[in-house]
């Protein structure tokens, strides 16, 4: 499919900025026996598959920068070259270089099996399910709003629009999601930003704001959550969800950043070292982030406890078994081991091309992805992957400003 497809969509899609997408043979990554472990677990109506795509008359959001109110202009082949990128095979956006995963079909066909995965482990969409019910339950006369920052391939924020049809959903990433367009309910909609830029013309907006894996692309953590904090209506809810690039064994013991040979070496735990250590080389120039990016999660309660807008701040940690190794595991959670293995064996593709751009040799990023690949696939380790989320309430008081915020005023002031 001509990347230009994934952007003339209807109107429920409209770009605020930039991305790419070629695709590729994902037949190296699944084999068909964690396509068929999966097969029975993934709902149909979230393949972002489709041969038959229903392209309406879309809209192309410009490129923003704090404008409130930005420009509307329709989609033509010219801006394809400015929009999407193909990077070693793989699309990405082509706007942030702090997020390296792709943004094509493959990539939003794996998002779609962590967020079955997700949802089989905490029983719901989200984490404090009565709360989040409560939230958004019907009220005459009122329409509650939920944004989902850095929606991917839309999944979250479909499944969220249909279970709160009185609700108004709307999704937000780099780049479009590869949707069928009868899938997506009329109280659904997608934008193209960047989550770095402010949202100034969404103050005081939203009942619910959801992030999951978007540390990874954000320069300025601290800020994002004041950002985040100033779209929430008073008492309006934010959940953050991240899985972590430390692996566990079978003991829940994490494991050593060991070399090949050596007690406790895990091929797939080597392989994420990789990765964060190309991801870091990547990105030092663009990041203002005070700790490593894929740690932030175990940072994430002390910040949103720090910042003064938030209340009844919340975590929880899940380790989540890669496969059904496990025999005291439930039948949801073997499952979600199931499509936690699945996932894992796309992912270990989709950073790739990250790597090979960080500059490593190419032979020793063939061999670390390919030795990764095979420990997962041929179960080789009992391990356990991490996910942890938080959630907070936007406190019911007047704003307290960031650093940053503060800064700005004084320069101001003694312009």
């Amino acid at each position: 499919m001509h990347p230009s497809q994934l952007l003339a969509t209807n109107p429920q899609i409209q770009l605020v900025q930039s991305l790419d997408s070629p695709t590729i043979d994902a037949s190296t990554t699944v084999t068909s026996e964690s396509e068929a472990a999966s097969s029975d677990l993934y709902d149909a109506d979230y393949s972002s598959h489709s041969a038959d795509y229903d392209w309406a008359q879309g809209k192309l959001r410009s490129e923003r920068s704090e404008s409130p109110a930005p420009s509307v202009y329709s989609f033509h082949e010219s801006l394809d070259g400015y929009l999407l990128r193909d990077h070693h095979g793989r699309a990405c956006n082509s706007k942030n270089v702090s997020y390296p995963l792709p943004a094509d079909v493959e990539e939003h066909e794996r998002l779609n099996i962590q967020h079955v995965m997700l949802r089989k482990c905490l029983g719901a969409p989200y984490p404090a399910k009565e709360a989040v019910e409560e939230l958004l339950k019907p009220r005459t006369g009122y329409s509650p709003r939920v944004l989902d920052i850095g929606t991917g391939s839309g999944i979250w924020a479909i499944e969220m629009s249909k279970r709160f049809p009185h609700a108004e959903v709307i999704g937000v990433d780099l780049a479009p999601p590869s949707l069928q367009m009868s899938n997506i309910p009329d109280n659904c909609r997608f934008e193209i930003d960047d989550g770095n830029l402010s949202f100034t013309h969404w103050t005081n907006s939203f009942d619910l704001v959801h992030g999951r894996s978007v540390n990874v692309g954000i320069h300025d953590f601290s800020q994002f959550l004041y950002n985040m904090a100033q779209i929430l209506k008073p008492g309006g809810m934010l959940i953050m969800a991240g899985g972590m690039h430390q692996f566990y064994d079978e003991t829940a013991k994490p494991y050593p950043n060991a070399i090949e040979g050596q007690r406790g070496f895990s091929a797939l735990q080597r392989w994420f070292t990789i990765v964060r250590n190309g991801y870091k080389r990547i990105t030092a120039p663009v990041s203002e982030q005070p700790v490593d990016i894929f740690d932030l999660p175990f940072s994430w309660d002390q910040w949103a406890s720090s910042n003064g807008n938030f209340e009844d701040v919340n975590t929880l940690t899940v380790k989540i078994p890669v496969g059904d190794w496990h025999p005291g595991l439930s039948s949801e959670m073997a499952q979600a081991g199931e499509l936690c293995r699945s996932d894992l064996l796309m992912l270990i593709e989709s950073w790739a091309p990250t790597v090979i751009s960080s500059g490593e040799s190419p032979l020793l990023v063939e061999y670390w992805r390919a030795e990764a690949i095979k420990e997962v696939r041929e179960r080789r380790l009992r391990s356990y992957a991490e996910w942890r989320w938080l959630w907070g309430r936007r406190a019911d008081c007047d704003w307290i400003p960031s650093s940053t915020e503060l800064g700005s005023s004084s320069a101001e002031s003694k312009g």
